[in-house]
């Protein structure tokens, strides 16, 4: 099921959700995290800009996704969040919030801002 497609691409298999950016390439490698735990970076030389990708174990995303969802109603910019992603080309996720929209924004109606 794909959340996102193009060059970002998110999809989930039910146990993670997999995130894959054609130029996400962060220099993870450099950080402190990545020396830490001596992961073999890309080879630069082969690509520029580098893709990058990884896997989250669903329920772990699912935790961000609510802790997220709090700080944007907290901040006020759920509607304009919604209208940003009903821009997004995606299948299962995209379909259910085209659905959902109108009703999660009246949900928070004191914080939801712009059209939906």
């Amino acid at each position: 099921m794909a959340y996102f497609r193009g060059p970002l691409y998110i999809w989930t298999d039910g146990r993670h959700v997999h995130l894959w950016n054609a130029d996400g390439y962060d220099f993870w490698d450099e950080s402190i995290w990545g020396e830490e735990y001596k992961i073999e970076p890309p080879n630069r030389a082969e690509r520029d800009p580098l893709p990058s990708g990884v896997q989250i174990a669903q329920e772990q995303m699912d935790a961000y996704v609510l802790m997220r969802f709090a700080q944007l109603v907290e901040d006020g910019s759920v509607g304009r969040v919604i209208a940003h992603a009903l821009e997004q080309s995606g299948n299962f996720g995209a379909e259910a919030l085209r659905v959902r929209a109108s009703e999660i924004a009246s949900a928070f109606p004191s914080i939801a801002t712009g059209d939906i």
